[in-house]
């Protein structure tokens, strides 16, 4: 297969553009005993909105946080695919969100970088190169962000799209500088490098370092990648949502 590539910024973001090749992450060194040991001490709102965001990984390894707790499934993407389409948040909803955010600011954060993928289905609608540009400042806000401490989610991605032969764009946006970021250890019996999700608060704001693009000329699948360079930032403004290029202001502390 043949791409023509195309970059704006530093030239770090070309090496995300294809993660068959491996892309390398670094992070501080990480305690699950210290995350169950901080979880106990959280109300039990708290410790059940973390649970529910672990919906999703293999079930082998999740284990309810209370014993009896029944899990949702679904919840968590609800509640963000609610945020993102601005529908009006039902009262469990609500107490969720505020529940997650109020976790995720008592639960040790583990600096370094990590990897998002995202999907456009929708090549018009890809704001990489366009609204969002090389020096903006971007946010997941409203949502919450679910990212990886490694690039095996990235693997997956291009292996599932390049059966699925639809003219699909994949974004790897590597975080560097990271300092917001929970990983959420699914079970009593973690181990070091088990954490499959690191979460980020729906206030989190990243700087743009670097933009790659990669246009397939022929017939390969995804039809597009696009590798982005991001560094978390404090705060700032203008902000951007990271997924439609609009501008977006963050309200706190909800």
């Amino acid at each position: 297969m043949t791409f023509s590539v195309s970059t704006d910024g530093t030239p770090q973001s070309h090496g995300l553009l294809f993660p068959e090749s491996g892309i390398p992450l670094d992070q501080a060194a990480s305690d699950p005993a210290h995350f169950r040991q901080r979880l106990q001490g959280l109300r039990q709102e708290e410790r059940q909105a973390i649970q529910w965001a672990m919906v999703g990984q293999p079930a082998d390894v999740l284990q309810p946080v209370h014993k009896g707790m029944q899990v949702e499934a679904g919840l968590y993407a609800t509640l963000n695919s609610h945020l993102a389409d601005g529908i009006r948040l039902d009262p469990g909803e609500w107490s969720m969100m505020r529940d997650l955010s109020s976790a995720l600011g008592r639960l040790p954060p583990v600096p370094g970088e990590y990897l998002r993928v995202v999907e456009y289905r929708d090549l018009a609608a890809i704001p990489w190169g366009t609204a969002i540009q090389v020096g903006d400042l971007v946010t997941n806000h409203p949502c919450f962000m679910s990212t990886t401490p490694d690039d095996s989610y990235a693997k997956w991605a291009v292996g599932e799209y390049a059966c699925s032969a639809q003219p699909y764009a994949l974004v790897f946006c590597r975080i560097g500088s990271a300092t917001s970021g929970v990983p959420l250890w699914p079970g009593v019996d973690a181990r070091p490098g088990d954490p499959s999700v690191v979460l980020f608060p729906r206030d989190a704001c990243f700087l743009v370092k670097s933009i790659a693009r990669a246009q397939a000329t022929g017939q390969a699948f995804p039809a597009m990648r696009i590798g982005v360079v991001l560094e978390q930032v404090a705060s700032g403004q203008p902000l951007r949502n990271l997924h439609s290029g609009e501008p977006v202001r963050v309200r706190t502390p909800w």
